[in-house]
């Protein structure tokens, strides 16, 4: 299964509170869309406090949960119904808006 690199970032955002939050986002695209991987892509996003690790919140897909989110030490996750790719970036940001604060940076 040879992925190629869509996209990827890691910047640091500023949440209510002037509270600073790490993000590092990759998303993969898959040759053809394979079991597990709805629209062929895969994807690991993650936000998190640099100073307190574990508040986090990891938004990734892999067979055989698919699309899934942690919160904090959660190990199992919660299932994600796939939409889409921008629906899943904007249920990214409101997941991360819900643990962190509204972002403002």
């Amino acid at each position: 299964m040879k992925a190629t690199l869509v996209f990827h970032t890691k910047v640091v955002i500023t949440v209510t509170g002037q509270r600073s939050i790490s993000v590092e986002m990759d998303l993969y695209k898959l040759p053809s869309a394979q079991g597990g991987y709805p629209d062929g892509y895969k994807f690991s996003w993650i936000a998190f406090d640099p100073n307190e690790p574990l508040e986090r919140i990891l938004f990734d897909i892999h067979p055989p949960k698919g699309p899934h989110l942690h919160i904090d030490g959660d190990p199992v996750g919660t299932p994600y119904v796939w939409l889409g790719l921008s629906e899943a970036e904007e249920f990214f940001v409101s997941q991360t808006e819900a643990r962190f604060g509204e972002i403002t940076g």
